[in-house]
């Protein structure tokens, strides 16, 4: 098996985890906000906004390309979060999950 083949197994071991994790969690708990003003909805869609820019990188990375630019800074990174959670806030909680 190919190193690109292993990883690629092994990222998606690790999505299935995190998919489980969720699995027992109503859409009442995903809602309510425990956590300073996010919810666990919203901060799901934080790590998964995050995993989409890391993806995306890795393929560009691959073809030769540059990966993509997020700046530095923490307010740059506040702002690429409050895209990610912003960009999910319509979705329901299965469908950021």
């Amino acid at each position: 098996m190919t190193s690109e083949a292993k990883i690629s197994n092994q990222l998606q071991d690790v999505f299935a985890a995190f998919n489980e994790t969720f699995a027992g969690i109503t859409e009442t708990q995903m809602l309510r906000q425990d956590f300073d003003k996010w919810s666990l909805k919203d901060i799901i869609a934080h790590v998964t906004g995050w995993n989409e820019v890391m993806g995306e990188s890795l393929e560009r990375v691959a073809r030769g390309d540059s990966p993509v630019r997020i700046g530095s800074g923490v307010e740059i990174f506040d702002a690429w979060n409050e895209k990610f959670v912003a960009k999910k806030r319509p979705c329901s909680p299965s469908e950021v999950v």
